[in-house]
């Protein structure tokens, strides 16, 4: 996905004049921090499967001690 992004990009690019490299950059820019973000995602739902399986686990635990 990311690389049809940026091939998208520059080829709207060489079609732009020189004033338009801000514009390409901003563009660029964009593109980088949707993947950032899909990243992040990727890194999140790990640590959140791990986080509910701690807390059932804890949750049991204090299940146990109030049957006593």
């Amino acid at each position: 996905k990311l690389q049809e992004d940026l091939a998208a990009i520059i080829v709207e690019w060489k079609e732009k004049e020189g004033r338009d490299i801000r514009s390409l950059r901003e563009a660029f820019r964009q593109t980088a921090q949707r993947k950032r973000v899909r990243i992040a995602r990727i890194e999140v739902i790990p640590q959140t499967s791990e986080l509910t399986n701690s807390q059932i686990a804890s949750n049991a635990k204090f299940r146990k001690q109030n049957n006593f």
